[in-house]
């Protein structure tokens, strides 16, 4: 009730506040990410005659980013004896690993935590740029690559990737849910990267044209010039005394969980008397609920899709992979994200398959 005007970074993500909040929907707009394009694509040499270049940029991790499946993606394209080189560039929990990995895969290089002026002379050395993102919002690197020229390949997500990427003209959407496997998704990206090979630089010019005439800084300049003036006309709003603050809780985390978090936790813990408890997740939505699950001898360790966290140590239990749930020796999982709970829920069955009941802690 209190925000004057609210604005998602894509068309979509917009449609999807207004129907959470249809009442102030006339207040909300998109205003979508934007880069500096070019006055005209680099110039690559023809593909004949050496490697393709394929490119990632970004947080070098798994639950998000899913950077594995990229290796996966590379492995299928050696198979196939398409000669290439996959360059990741970034930062991350999954680097260590990566690096490990790249020893035997000579098509695999890895370009860890570089400045921004040094990302741009990779992107204009690449042919297609790779994204197998879970969820995005809209995704900058995926923009900055396209102003360069690069040919894009990545996951459809529900948020700005088919806003970006309009037509097979500029890019490859590849469809994927949640029980997609990261062979199945690498041998899905390997596909359309072979697909697309023969005409990757046309799709790139195409890419750096959509960019350019509807990313732009002086477009996005437009749009958050329109919604600051909005904003600074319209009345001014207060918030309603019988309401609590949105994220003023006895939990930390600033919204990752709501506020009754841990009422709802200690609740279903206590109908649990006998189980032994491990807590899916070890992000934040789990360090807010530290309280109530420190008080709890029968959590017995926590559960992340991060297989780099496997073996690290949270609020003093230890993390394992889903698929080794068991061996904690628990009897019941606890999905203790919020933001995400619906997409976890939907994947239980690698806890099921062990043996253990699953309990959604914010939907009933």
């Amino acid at each position: 009730p209190v925000f004057a005007r609210l604005t998602g970074v894509s068309e979509h993500i917009a449609s999807l506040l207004r129907s959470r909040f249809p009442q102030r929907a006339g207040a909300i707009r998109s205003v979508p990410n934007a880069v500096e394009a070019p006055p005209a694509p680099p110039r690559r040499p023809p593909l004949e005659g050496r490697p393709l270049e394929l490119i990632y940029t970004g947080r070098l991790e798994h639950e998000q980013k899913r950077v594995l499946a990229l290796v996966r993606a590379s492995d299928r394209l050696t198979e196939r004896g398409t000669r290439h080189r996959l360059t990741l560039v970034g930062d991350g929990p999954a680097l260590d690993r990566l690096h490990n990995l790249a020893r035997s895969r000579p098509a695999l290089e890895i370009v860890p935590g570089v400045t921004p002026d040094r990302v741009t002379p990779l992107l204009d050395r690449s042919d297609i740029f790779l994204l197998a993102s879970r969820q995005e919002g809209m995704s900058v690197s995926l923009l900055e690559a396209m102003a360069r020229g690069c040919a894009p390949v990545i996951t459809r997500t529900h948020s700005g990737s088919a806003q970006v990427i309009d037509s097979p003209a500029c890019g490859r959407l590849i469809d994927f849910d949640a029980q997609t496997t990261d062979d199945e998704l690498g041998e899905a990206i390997a596909g359309a990267v072979h697909a697309i090979t023969p005409r990757a630089h046309e799709i790139g010019r195409s890419a750096w044209d959509r960019v350019s005439q509807h990313f732009s800084f002086a477009a996005q300049g437009r749009l958050a010039g329109e919604l600051i003036d909005e904003a600074g006309t319209s009345p001014a709003r207060r918030w309603p005394e019988d309401l609590d603050p949105a994220f003023a809780t006895g939990a930390p985390g600033a919204g990752t969980v709501p506020h009754d978090a841990p009422v709802r936790l200690q609740r279903l813990l206590d109908t649990l008397p006998e189980g032994r408890v491990l807590i899916h997740g070890a992000g934040a939505h789990t360090l807010a609920l530290r309280d109530t699950i420190g008080a709890c001898p029968r959590v017995v360790a926590l559960s992340d899709d991060d297989p780099e966290r496997a073996g690290q140590r949270v609020l003093n239990l230890r993390i394992v992979e889903p698929k080794d749930a068991a061996m904690t020796g628990a009897t019941d999982v606890i999905i203790s994200t919020w933001l995400h709970e619906e997409r976890v829920w939907s994947r239980r069955e690698v806890y099921e398959r062990q043996g253990l009941r699953v309990h959604r802690l914010y939907t009933s």
